[in-house]
């Protein structure tokens, strides 16, 4: 059974953002759970930690999801490399990571990347990047 995370960002004990990963859990449900109701991130974040930032990881699959917190460190950049991938669907944010480590690969030297997604007239636009 397929599981997928949410990376969200918790400042202060606020999540500015909630309401649009409750929406991308709305719609992995819808997908592929159809029939069960999504998972709460509201009910699932009560005790959220108090002063600074944290990265909060919300993992989940169609009956249960776990919480895990860490301080937010903010990654030096020193070059960015983008990575293009004609074939990657990323419209849901699958636990199984291994399809975009590989292209982390790619990057050549050490670094970090990140993601994004932007919906246009056109579909889903995707893009992958390398921090190095």
């Amino acid at each position: 059974m397929c599981r997928f995370i949410e990376s969200i960002c918790c400042q202060d004990g606020n999540i500015p953002l909630l309401d649009l990963h409750q929406d991308r859990v709305d719609r992995t449900f819808r997908s592929y759970f159809a029939g069960r109701k999504a998972l709460s991130l509201r009910d699932m974040l009560k005790d959220l930690p108090g002063d600074g930032k944290f990265k909060c990881r919300v993992s989940y699959g169609a009956k249960q999801g776990s919480v895990e917190y860490e301080p937010y460190q903010t990654p030096r950049v020193h070059s960015l490399k983008a990575i293009a991938d004609d074939q990657i669907l990323y419209n849901y944010k699958f636990e199984d990571r291994s399809r975009l480590s590989g292209l982390f690969r790619q990057r050549g030297g050490g670094g970090r990347y990140f993601n994004c997604a932007k919906k246009t007239n056109y579909g889903l636009l995707f893009c992958q990047c390398c921090f190095l």
